[in-house]
């Protein structure tokens, strides 16, 4: 990695401030509540919008991304079977859910602007590759 990719790897732009500046607002609205759906999914659906209209690069003959596509494949049958299985035994503390075990950082101001910075920034990184 050259020092001028590296530069441009942590420059920061209007979209970074109006992400923090969303996250600071829509972390006002308490979890489970109508504001907080709507603050989760009004930037996801403009996001998703967003990605629809840029056109899709073909990857290069050499790529290979099956050991991406396995990857992700597996983290999210991991996640999905823990959730189930989690659920089928009670959603307590000994069998927490995701979101039970979130909830601790999510009942927090803080926590739901790091939520919000994360949620945003990773739709942001998926929309821009």
């Amino acid at each position: 990695m050259t020092a001028s990719s590296r530069t441009r790897a942590i420059r920061l732009d209007r979209w970074d401030a109006v992400i923090a500046g969303y996250a600071l607002l829509a972390a006002l609205a308490h979890p489970l509540t109508a504001p907080a759906a709507v603050a989760v999914l009004v930037p996801g659906v403009l996001l998703l919008a967003l990605r629809a209209r840029r056109p899709v690069v073909p990857l290069p003959p050499t790529a290979r991304p099956r050991p991406a596509v396995a990857l992700w494949l597996g983290l999210g049958v991991v996640l999905g079977v823990w959730e189930i299985v989690a659920i089928r035994w009670g959603d307590d503390a000994d069998h927490p859910t995701l979101s039970l075990l979130a909830d601790p950082v999510l009942d927090t101001y803080p926590g739901r602007v790091l939520g919000y910075l994360i949620w945003l920034a990773a739709g942001r990184w998926l929309v821009t590759r």
